[in-house]
């Protein structure tokens, strides 16, 4: 059996913030992506992949520190590097699993009918996406 402590509750809350953070990360680099003058699709296949792995590297470092607090702490202080492992893994699933193939596929689809919403001038989508169809098979 087991039971959340404070410490386990605090690498919790600890673990909202990393994934918070990653989700951030990957709509701000979207947006950058655009901002160069990228098409959606290029910028949600380019931005993506790169904010998932500053991420990921992110991730890595603090889940390694997490590890050796975990190898050398005694009592509740455990349960706090337990949980943030375990949090740390759950958001690069997530990243890997799901928020990627969802800014994919919004990327193609949602993303370009309201760019407002997702912080992008209208004028970026909209001119490139004629640009794109000047393009034709050579694009493809």
């Amino acid at each position: 059996m087991f039971a959340l402590s404070l410490p386990g509750i605090a690498g919790i809350v600890l673990t909202i913030g990393l994934a918070a953070d990653s989700s951030i990360l990957i709509n701000e680099r979207f947006r950058e992506e655009i901002g160069l003058g990228k098409t959606v699709r290029s910028a949600a296949a380019s931005g993506t992949k790169h904010a998932i792995i500053t991420s990921a590297d992110a991730d890595i470092v603090t889940f390694v520190s997490a590890l050796a607090l975990f190898a050398f702490a005694i009592g509740p202080v455990k349960g706090f590097a337990l949980t943030l492992m375990l949090g740390i893994g759950c958001d690069l699933v997530m990243m890997l699993l799901f928020s990627r193939p969802l800014i994919m596929m919004l990327g193609e689809t949602l993303i370009p009918k309201a760019p407002a919403f997702w912080g992008i001038p209208k004028e970026a989508v909209s001119s490139r996406a004629a640009a794109g169809k000047k393009g034709g098979a050579a694009h493809a």
